[in-house]
């Protein structure tokens, strides 16, 4: 599987932010870089888990207190 185009612009849109990042800070970068209010850090939590697992992230490099795990997607 892989990321979809709003998964992806997530990724890009969180490497524009020091990590370790909180959802809240990613949904920020996001709405943003993206010019809209798109996501909260409730409704951007579910993108985060899938960026994760589908090994687009590394999990051990920063903290995403939200979701009880941690991802790295500098």
């Amino acid at each position: 599987m892989s990321l979809n185009n709003k998964e992806k612009a997530i990724v890009l849109a969180v490497r524009t932010i020091p990590a370790p990042f909180t959802a809240a800070e990613a949904a920020a970068a996001y709405n943003e870089a993206n010019g809209g209010t798109d996501y909260t850090a409730d409704s951007i939590a579910g993108p985060l888990s899938n960026i994760v697992k589908e090994g687009f992230a590394n999990p051990a490099q920063f903290s995403l207190t939200e979701l009880g795990q941690t991802a790295d997607l500098s």
